[in-house]
C-alpha cells in the first residue's frame, strides 16, 4: 500500500515561513463539480471529522468551494456510525479527540471493512502535529494520507484529485476580494486567503472563531488552576489549532507554548506562559473591533 503526507503551514518551532500580504483577489483552483448533468445524490460526499467547531467549518466550507458535498461529526463515536449508514468517498479527521479518537475511528473502520467486504475508503488524517512520529501512528492505524493543518486550497484541490479518480481540475475562477492584510495585524490574512478566499467567507470563519475563543480559554484556564495536565495539553492543542487555520500565528504559538509545557509536565511553566495567550486574545479582540464593517464577526448572539 502506498502513504504520503502533504505539508502546509508549519507547526514545529524552528520553521518559519514568510507569507507576502495584501493580496486583493485570489485564484481557487476548483475541482470539476460531479453534480454536473447528475442528481445530488450521485456528487460525492466527504466526512468530516473533528471536535472543533471552527476547524470542521472551515474545512467543510472549503471543501464545498470545490462543489462537494459534506457530512461534519464531532467524534469517532458520531462518525463511525454515519459512515457504516451512508456513503462516502472519502473521511477526513482529525487525529486527537476525546471519546474516540481518528487512529481508533480508522482501525475500527478498517475492521469492518475486511470483516464485511466491503470497499476501501480513503481515509485522511488531519493534524497539527507533522512530526515523523504521528505520520507513523496514523500509517499504523490504517488512514492513506497525511494533511498538516493548516491545509491550503491548493493542497486540497491535489488531495481531492488524488482520491476522486473521476474529479477533474476545471480553470481557474476568481474567488473575489477579501480583507487587506496589515502588517501589524493579529490575523495573517494571506495566509488566511490560502484557506479559504473571499472575504464574506473570510468574516464567516472569523466569526465562528471567535464565538469558541473565549470557551476554550475559560476550559484552559479551569484545567490550569485544578492542575490537571492532560486536559491543559488537549485545549491548548485544540486552540492551537483553530488559531493556525485561520491564520492567527501569535495566539496559535502561545498556545503551543503552553502545550509544550504541559507536555513535559511542568504546570508552572504552562501557568506563566498563559499572560501571551491572554494578551494575544486581547489584541485579537481589539482587531476585530477595528475592522470596517465588523458586525459580521461577532459572536452570533451579539448580532441580534
Amino acid at each position: 500500500s502506498t502513504f504520503s503526507i502533504t505539508l502546509s503551514l508549519p507547526v514545529a518551532e524552528t520553521l518559519e515561513t514568510h507569507i507576502p500580504g495584501q493580496y486583493e483577489t485570489a485564484d481557487v483552483v476548483s475541482v470539476r463539480s460531479l453534480a454536473r448533468g447528475a442528481a445530488e445524490a450521485d456528487v460525492p460526499v466527504i466526512l468530516v471529522v473533528d471536535d472543533h467547531p471552527t476547524n470542521r467549518k472551515l474545512l467543510a466550507l472549503q471543501i464545498e468551494l470545490f462543489g462537494l458535498r459534506t457530512v461534519i461529526a464531532e467524534s469517532g463515536d458520531e462518525a463511525l456510525p454515519l459512515w457504516r449508514n451512508g456513503r462516502f468517498a472519502i473521511i477526513i479527521t482529525d487525529c486527537h479527540m476525546p471519546e474516540m479518537d481518528g487512529y481508533t475511528l480508522t482501525h475500527e473502520i478498517r475492521k469492518i471493512e475486511a470483516g464485511e467486504a466491503r470497499p476501501h475508503t480513503p481515509i485522511i488524517a488531519w493534524t497539527a502535529n507533522a512530526l515523523p512520529e504521528e505520520v507513523g501512528i496514523c500509517l499504523a492505524a490504517g488512514m492513506d494520507e497525511v494533511l498538516v493543518k493548516p491545509v491550503d486550497l491548493t493542497q486540497l484541490e491535489r488531495m481531492l484529485l488524488k482520491w476522486l479518480p473521476a474529479a477533474e481540475a476545471a480553470e481557474k475562477t476568481d474567488a473575489g476580494p477579501h480583507v487587506t492584510d496589515k502588517a501589524d495585524a493579529p490575523i495573517d490574512y494571506a495566509a488566511l486567503t490560502k484557506i479559504v478566499a473571499g472575504r464574506a467567507d473570510q468574516i464567516k470563519v472569523l466569526r465562528d472563531f471567535r464565538s469558541i475563543v473565549d470557551e476554550d480559554r475559560a476550559k484552559l484556564a479551569e484545567a490550569l488552576a485544578n492542575g490537571e495536565r492532560v486536559s491543559v495539553e488537549r485545549f491548548a492543542h485544540r486552540m492551537q489549532g483553530a488559531s493556525r487555520m485561520v491564520g492567527a500565528k501569535e495566539l496559535a504559538d502561545a498556545c503551543a507554548a503552553i502545550e509544550q509545557y504541559a507536555r513535559r509536565g511542568d504546570l508552572d511553566g504552562a501557568q506563566a506562559a498563559k499572560p501571551d495567550l491572554d494578551k494575544a486574545i486581547q489584541r485579537l479582540e481589539i482587531h476585530f473591533a477595528e475592522l470596517k464593517g465588523s458586525a459580521a464577526i461577532k459572536p452570533d448572539g451579539e448580532n441580534r
